[in-house]
């Protein structure tokens, strides 16, 4: 695990440093799933704007992983946005991404241990939803306790891609 790494609840000024991990973080982990055009046409400022708007609204939670004061990693979690799911019941994980050099340092594992802390009190179970052929994310999904859904599946197009995903249920221990 990284050293001098902690976690804390995203505001408004770490927005930009979102973004950027946002925009690197897929352009590392979806190479070969996304079209590269696509990933190479994302923009920081773009998501930047989105983060502003994400983090002035309290609508969902966002935790960063901050080494030395620089966010290396991200989680944004609230209520489940699926129509099968009672969302005062089932929380939804929308997304945990990391700077590619903090992968497999076990970052990813306490950034998602901090998310899945705060749930534990708010929700019975998380559900997320990943590409189906992201056969990293689906190992470490995995390895944190989640269990793929049956039938559970949608297809989103992405340029010229089209991408199927998968939906992932994990019960949570209520604090």
């Amino acid at each position: 695990m990284a050293e001098n790494v902690f976690i804390r609840e995203a505001d408004p000024k770490d927005a930009r440093q979102i973004a950027d991990v946002h925009v690197r973080s897929w352009q590392a982990a979806y190479r070969g799933l996304i079209p590269d055009e696509e990933l190479a046409n994302l923009s920081v400022d773009e998501r930047e704007h989105f983060w502003s708007q994400i983090l002035s609204r309290s609508q969902r939670s966002t935790l960063v992983l901050l080494e030395q004061d620089v966010v290396v990693g991200w989680t944004a979690f609230g209520a489940a946005r699926d129509p099968d799911c009672d969302s005062t019941q089932v929380y939804e994980l929308y997304g945990i991404y990391l700077l590619s050099n903090y992968w497999n340092t076990g970052c990813g594992r306490q950034l998602f241990q901090g998310a899945e802390q705060r749930m534990s009190s708010l929700a019975l179970e998380i559900v997320l939803w990943v590409f189906e052929k992201n056969i990293r994310a689906r190992r470490f999904y995995e390895a944190a306790g989640f269990r793929i859904e049956a039938g559970k599946q949608k297809h989103i197009t992405i340029r010229e891609a089209t991408l199927a995903e998968v939906r992932y249920r994990k019960k949570l221990v209520q604090s």
